[in-house]
């Protein structure tokens, strides 16, 4: 028997449904916030399974630990992540006797790689879902044109994840097989009207700033919307997440306009706040005060609305990458 662990948001989800798909009689656990970076080691304790790991970082808090607990399995592990990973984790995780390690820079090719792995002939609907799970994901490395058709399914398997990802896989696993994976389209659609259109903002011709609290589980939808609806390439706000009492301030690419490629890649920098960077994403969490909320995300603001932002070639983008990223944490420790 073999144990899936996937993690609980629309990429894990999506990992998870093609595994199960690959290796039927595998069990799932994929649930919120037990499945998470934290709380890994302490499912490896009570599963006697060999196990398969999908979309589950290294805890950056507490990376020794979490390659320990590796180690100490007393079964096989196959791990798939494509999160950024401290040296340790680099060092050691590829070399452990118990562990085969694929590591990647990209979410689409974390779920496609277990189909290689097993010898497993992806079906079309299947990638599908596949790439569903990267655009959840905000990965600027799919292989393919993202659509909007993408884009709203990619909402869809949002909605259905936060109410319940075990039926969210079931959910998935019925629409491959009856060849109806277009019927998210719609809800997806539904999804976005739903979503509020914030009244206090400002823009530039670069950027978007929501000038309103922002509620945590549906902050970066709302300013993806307010960028597609503007056709401006960024957007920055700040809101409240009532379950930890602290502020945030989120900053997103709009995903049809890969303006700077980014590739952010999960990591953790510990200065005011925690800053989650990953693909055209950027977040920092644990911030005390509105105020202080507030006033990092103009800081933000100012700084993308001077930026010379405009449709460029690979290269050129490519070629900026380093220059934008320092310059948005230089932004932030001030």
């Amino acid at each position: 028997m073999t144990t899936i662990i996937a993690h609980f948001d629309g990429h894990g989800v999506c990992s998870a449904t093609i595994l199960k798909r690959i290796l039927p009689k595998a069990k799932v656990i994929c649930e919120f916030p037990k499945t998470s970076p934290e709380g890994l080691p302490d499912i490896l304790k009570t599963v006697d399974d060999d196990v398969i790991i999908v979309d589950i970082a290294v805890n950056v808090k507490d990376p020794e630990g979490f390659v320990e607990a590796l180690k100490d399995f007393k079964h096989k592990i196959i791990y798939f992540d494509e999160h950024d990973w401290p040296e340790i984790a680099k060092k050691v995780i590829p070399v452990l006797p118990n562990v085969t390690a694929y590591h990647t820079n990209s979410s689409y090719f974390t779920s496609l790689l277990p189909a290689i792995h097993f010898a497993y002939r992806l079906s079309r609907e299947e990638f599908k879902v596949i790439k569903i799970g990267a655009v959840c994901d905000r990965d600027s490395l799919i292989p393919l044109a993202v659509t909007s058709n993408d884009i709203y399914m990619a909402y869809a398997v949002d909605k259905m994840v936060r109410e319940g990802t075990y039926t969210a896989i079931d959910r998935l696993n019925e629409l491959i097989d009856k060849k109806k994976l277009d019927v998210l389209i719609e809800e997806g659609k539904n999804v976005f009207r739903e979503l509020p259109v914030p009244s206090r903002y400002v823009r530039t011709k670069n950027i978007i700033f929501v000038r309103e609290l922002l509620l945590p589980q549906w902050a970066s939808k709302v300013l993806e919307k307010m960028t597609i609806l503007t056709d401006v390439p960024f957007a920055v706000g700040y809101g409240y997440n009532e379950r930890f009492r602290q502020y945030f301030v989120t900053l997103i690419q709009n995903a049809y306009k890969q303006i700077i490629n980014t590739d952010y890649l999960f990591s953790l920098l510990e200065l005011k706040g925690t800053i989650i960077k990953r693909k055209n994403f950027l977040q920092i969490i644990g911030i005390d005060t509105e105020k202080e909320a507030y006033h990092t995300a103009n800081r933000i603001y100012t700084m993308v609305s001077r930026l010379s932002v405009r449709e460029s070639t690979l290269d050129e983008i490519n070629a900026k990458i380093d220059t934008i990223i320092s310059m948005l944490e230089s932004a932030l420790r001030k």
